[in-house]
């Protein structure tokens, strides 16, 4: 940093401390987590027109890096304001506020609570919450390594602490975590938009052609079903990367189907909620619908590897569901904690 350009960041932190506006000209550094969140262009419209008729409600939010100060919350403000000339008024957050949590875990919940954002998909608050699975991950390691107590919620598995802030399961920010370490953009761009689903999303990434997938991801988004169950009968492997026997590729080739059908029905009586009959409770049967999707087959039984007749495990299908196959994932976390 250039002697100009340490001064002007030092002018700054004293009129932030101070508590004075920002101009529009006054250039200050988004913290790198918040650069994380996708802008969905109806939020930024809804926000735009706010702005417009009703001015900043509310306060953005700077925070003090090594006297470096940082904006963590309300970086399209500050850019919308800045192109209508106005000042951004901002708070400062302070260490108790964060409770024990990093800066990043901050912002994550900041942004999964927020107006705006609870126009997201179950989908969509998934895949968001495993951008943050890195740091969230190591915020965790540190603590534990310290001492520290837990934040609150956190149960000592990351999965778990990103599946609470995201308020879905488990087995949902799992997969979006591992779509998005394997999918491609345009695949990961689907399944954000709702026209692919994480499961099939997942299915078209075990595909070994990169072709293929490329073929897949298209004949998923035109809703070719046809086309996407050829082109699935050459997967290889399951969600958790197993390679599937041959006896079982059949069975794993409709999940994907299967998942879809689901998703349908249940898109279906999420509309029919506008137009109750009596007596009909929809929110049962949506359930109901979410429970079926959670029984297709996820991955190739760890324990007979999909070869036994005899498996307590499976009892005898060979394939576990998402549902299944994390009760027995806590069941073995538990007995290993008893031993040691």
């Amino acid at each position: 940093m250039s002697t100009s350009q340490a001064c002007q960041s030092e002018d700054l932190s004293k009129k932030i401390r101070a508590g004075i506006p920002l101009r529009p000209d006054d250039r200050i550094l988004p913290q790198p987590a918040a650069l994380k969140f996708h802008k969905l262009p109806a939020h930024k419209e809804l926000l735009q027109k706010s702005l417009r008729d009703h001015g900043q409600l509310t306060e953005a939010t700077i925070w003090f890096d090594d006297n470096q100060p940082l904006l963590c919350d309300g970086n399209t403000r500050r850019q919308l304001l800045a192109e209508m000339g106005k000042p951004l008024f901002y708070r400062t957050l302070t260490a108790e506020e964060l409770n024990n949590k990093t800066i990043e875990e901050w912002i994550l919940e900041k942004n999964l609570n927020g107006s705006l954002a609870r126009q997201l998909t179950d989908t969509q608050r998934a895949l968001q919450t495993a951008e943050f699975e890195p740091e969230v991950r190591a915020a965790s390691k540190t603590r534990m390594k310290c001492g520290k107590p837990a934040t609150e919620g956190d149960v000592g598995r990351t999965e778990e602490l990103l599946a609470k802030i995201a308020a879905c399961k488990p087995s949902r920010v799992r997969q979006a975590i591992e779509l998005k370490t394997k999918a491609d953009r345009a695949l990961y761009q689907a399944v954000w938009e709702g026209s692919i689903s994480i499961s099939t999303g997942l299915g078209i990434v075990s595909l070994v052609d990169e072709a293929t997938r490329r073929t897949a991801t298209a004949a998923a988004k035109a809703g070719d079903k046809k086309t996407l169950k050829r082109l699935l009968r050459n997967r290889t492997h399951d969600d958790l990367r197993q390679t599937i026997p041959t006896t079982l590729q059949p069975v794993f080739e409709e999940a994907s189907l299967f998942d879809q059908a689901c998703r349908q029905i249940h898109s279906a009586l999420v509309t029919l909620r506008q137009t109750t009959a009596p007596g009909i409770d929809l929110n049962k049967l949506c359930a109901v619908a979410n429970t079926l999707q959670d029984q297709k087959p996820y991955c190739v039984c760890p324990y007979c590897i999909g070869t036994h007749d005899d498996c307590h495990v499976c009892e005898n299908n060979r394939w576990l569901s998402v549902v299944r196959y994390e009760t027995v994932r806590n069941d073995d976390i538990a007995r290993r904690r008893n031993r040691s």
